[in-house]
């Protein structure tokens, strides 16, 4: 995955993050990693695994083709 694509699947992230007033701290313990993993996941220094993904998508209530919808 590219730099850029991690930045934008990370902004998508966020935005449904914040759409459904969660805090990084909450999303992060509803899919099972640190904090700190989410917060570098949602900058897009991190690659997330495709595994992990779906675990956001589940916990933030979409699917994971939405994650990577219009990059």
């Amino acid at each position: 995955m590219t730099q850029e694509t991690r930045k934008s699947i990370g902004q998508r992230i966020r935005s449904l993050r914040e759409q459904r007033n969660l805090t990084q701290e909450q999303l992060a313990l509803m899919t099972g990693v640190g904090r700190s993993y989410l917060a570098k996941v949602e900058v897009g220094t991190r690659n997330p695994t495709v595994d992990f993904l779906e675990k956001i998508a589940i916990s933030l209530d979409t699917t994971l083709g939405n994650l990577f919808e219009n990059l």
